[in-house]
């Protein structure tokens, strides 16, 4: 029987992104000492890239409500 799959595991960014992760964990098993910092970092970033396929087009979203509501807000002030 076939593994059942989601949907954002059929795009091409999100099984990428996998590949990326494991990459990254390969190259960072050599890094150790002082460059231990770095590498938590770099793995954190790594793994939260297939999390957030579509975070730019979010943050769009959110911008412009954001500057909607700023506009709102400019029409309601109240005179000093």
């Amino acid at each position: 029987m076939d593994k059942p799959t989601f949907d954002h595991e059929r795009l091409d960014v999100y099984r990428l992104s996998i590949e990326y992760v494991a990459f990254s964990y390969r190259i960072a098993k050599g890094l150790t000492g002082v460059h231990r910092p770095a590498r938590d970092q770099w793995l954190r970033a790594a793994q939260s890239i297939p999390l957030n396929p579509g975070a730019p087009g979010r943050k769009a979203m959110v911008s412009r409500a954001s500057k909607t509501r700023i506009g709102s807000l400019k029409l309601h002030r109240v005179p000093r």
